[in-house]
This record gives C-alpha cells, structure tokens and sequence, in this order.
C-alpha cells in the first residue's frame, strides 16, 4: 500500500499562505519533505510546444495567444526574459477546446509531465484529501431553491500568487512574438 501522507491542510494554510501589500494572497507550492530532484526539463516542454504549436489552426493559436497576453496583462502570469533554460521546471500545456462562445478553449498545463527517469512536479508536491465537492449533494442543494447562482472561479484561482521561491518551477515557453 501507499505510504499515508503526514500533509496536513491546516498546517499548510497557517505556514505557507499570507497576503502581500497589496492584499493579494501568496502561497507557497507543497513540497513534499522528501522528494526527488526536480529536473529542468526544457527540451520536453520545448518540443511540446513546438508540436502544439504545428498542429494548431490559426484560429486556435490566435485565441491561445490572446488569453496568454490577457493572463499577462491582468498580472496572472508574468514574463520572464533571459531565462536559463537549465534552471527550474518548466510545465508542457495544450488547448482544449471548448463549446462556449466567450471561451472557445482554454489552456491545460500537465504538470505531471516528466522526463525519463525523472520526477513530474505532481510528483515532488502532496496531494492532501480530495476537496472536490460532492456532486450528487450539489444537484440535490441546487433543486431545493426557487433561485440557483453559478459562477466561475478562474479569476479567482489567478489572483492567488505563487511565491517567489517556487516561481521557477511553474515556467512556460509561448511565442514572444505571433507575427
């Protein structure tokens, strides 16, 4: 059987998440106490985005650029110039599309992406107890009132900010330039 894992979520709250001057919260990744180096792996996620990029329509490409420069512009992510590629991770990522006129697709980044013999960051992170929701009790709370509110947290989800320290183990390579 699977070890059992010592994470605990309070903990983990108390110790590794705080708000910044400007109010934003900023939270450290998990870590696993032991884990085994994370590899840079920029050859992978380089020649996965090159084959991503081939394989895309223009429309595709010209909708995946426009959410990476509004994630940019918005201060969800932020570019990092001059890099070196043999330091930190870098996360491989692919559109799925979607049937929604405001998000025709949305971006996936596999973060259980690794090299041969080499751990994925999910691999080097814990995992905690499953938080996800219930789905048969949120059907059955959402028949119960005249009145239902949805809404999507993905705004939400990008105002958190990582920590500076573990910055360089969430890169991405996208075109400087789609011109």
């Amino acid at each position: 059987t699977p070890k059992e894992s010592t994470f605990q979520l309070e903990d983990y709250c108390n110790n590794n998440i705080h708000r910044d001057t400007d109010g934003k919260y900023v939270a450290k990744l998990p870590w696993k106490t032991e884990h085994a180096p994370l590899p840079s792996n920029f050859k992978v996620a380089n020649a996965r985005t090159r084959s991503m990029i081939r394989n895309s329509d223009a429309t595709t490409l010209n909708t995946y650029d426009s959410i990476i420069k509004d994630q940019l512009r918005n201060d969800f992510i932020e570019e990092v110039p001059n890099s070196n590629p043999s330091a930190g991770h870098y996360i491989p990522h692919h559109s799925v599309k979607k049937d929604s006129p405001t998000t025709p697709i949305r971006i996936v980044y596999d973060c259980s992406s690794s090299s041969r013999n080499a751990p994925s960051l999910n691999d080097c992170l814990e995992t905690g107890t499953d938080l996800g929701n219930d789905m048969l009790a949120i059907l059955l709370r959402f028949r119960t009132h005249a009145i239902a509110f949805t809404s999507d947290i993905e705004k939400a989800f990008l105002n958190v900010r990582l920590h500076e320290s573990d910055r360089d183990f969430t890169k991405f390579l996208w075109l400087s330039d789609r011109t």
